[in-house]
């Protein structure tokens, strides 16, 4: 049995205060379910390769963990 975790951020729906957010999606068994984390970020602070952000933003320690 394998589970995929998938962290990315929606560059197209930003805040006002031009901030995008982190949502996570889970994949098992060919489903998927995906939701907000609730945490916000600059979009050029992100790193989707290995999905974490970048040291610029405040609180990047512990967004990474």
């Amino acid at each position: 049995m394998k589970i995929n975790i998938l962290f990315f951020i929606v560059k197209v729906k930003t805040n006002n205060s031009g901030k995008c957010a982190i949502k996570c999606r889970l994949a098992f068994h060919k489903k998927r379910k995906e939701f907000s984390t609730g945490i916000f970020i600059n979009p050029r602070n992100w790193v989707s390769k290995q999905q974490e952000v970048k040291p610029p933003e405040p609180d990047a320690d512990i967004i990474n963990t």
